[in-house]
């Protein structure tokens, strides 16, 4: 058997294990797989009103590092928060990349 048929083998064998069910969900308060939750969080409704507000006073959406500091958040997680609202519809992404407030959001 030369190392490709051995490799396509163990593969084979590997795929066809079923997968243990998580015990745990890793997101709690997340919707199983397949519903979609169109409600914010109440910190996503706090970081939602301040971007209100840091536009109403500069003309512009605050970059995520600003979220991040007003919240005490890392970088990583104002991204994450941002991109649940965007996912629920609160906010979208410009052609720029910038997130923005969604056209006829709540």
């Amino acid at each position: 058997m030369n190392f490709m048929h051995e490799a396509n083998a163990i593969a084979a064998r590997l795929r066809s294990r079923p997968k243990a069910a998580r015990q745990t969900p890793r997101w709690p308060d997340m919707p199983p797989a397949g519903k979609r939750q169109t409600d914010l969080t109440p910190p996503q409704r706090e970081i939602l009103e301040f971007m209100r507000e840091f536009f109403l006073e500069n003309d512009q959406t605050p970059p995520v590092s600003i979220v991040a500091q007003r919240f005490g958040l890392t970088v990583n997680g104002a991204h994450w928060h941002l991109a649940e609202m965007g996912r629920k519809g609160a906010l979208e992404k410009n052609a720029a990349g910038r997130w923005r407030f969604a056209r006829g959001a709540r």
